[in-house]
């Protein structure tokens, strides 16, 4: 076996000609999902929010439309957190049924979070929830994740005003937005 393994020549030392530093790579600063730390992220990147004190939320506006707003929901007992955009407008009871449908149909098509049709509120709205305690994220990571939800809102926010709003069935509305 030595003939072939010879640790002079198969050294790491030997073969490095990288100039010794102690920190070639800067590791990325990591954080947990707390109310906290998404509230300091918000800081740190210049994003406006605003901190519930009572519920313990943050409420972070969609950029662009301000009735939008992702809120920020620790589940402490399951160590989880929910990024949810509530859509800004209540369905019609006479809408719920065909909602439902839509809600089933986009749920299939989404890869990541999903929709939610609150029947006792009559409100929609698009949540993504995950690990908050036992998993490290980066300021990438955490932008992605809003990036994600204001995307799929975006995306769907007209077809489900059609639904929600107008009446018209799932069908009638991609129809009708696949026009525009």
């Amino acid at each position: 076996m030595a003939r072939y393994w010879n640790p002079k020549v198969c050294s790491r030392k030997k073969r490095d000609k990288r100039p010794k530093t102690k920190n070639r790579i800067k590791p990325l600063s990591t954080f947990t999902l707390t109310t906290a730390n998404i509230a300091s992220w918000c800081d740190r990147i210049e994003l406006p929010y605003a901190l519930d004190t009572d519920s313990g939320h943050v409420h972070i506006p969609h950029p662009t439309n301000q009735e939008w707003v992702i809120r920020v929901i620790p589940r402490e007992a399951q160590n989880m957190i929910t990024f949810g955009l509530v859509v800004p407008y209540q369905v019609p009871e006479e809408c719920l049924d065909e909602l439902d449908r839509t809600v089933s149909r986009l749920n299939s098509r989404t890869f990541m979070g999903s929709w939610v049709l609150n029947h006792t509120a009559r409100s929609i709205y698009f949540r993504v929830t995950l690990l908050s305690t036992e998993t490290q994220y980066n300021d990438e990571g955490v932008l992605y994740i809003l990036q994600t939800i204001f995307n799929t809102s975006n995306a769907n926010a007209q077809l489900i005003r059609l639904v929600a709003q107008e009446g018209q069935t799932y069908e009638q509305a991609r129809a009708t937005v696949s026009e525009s």
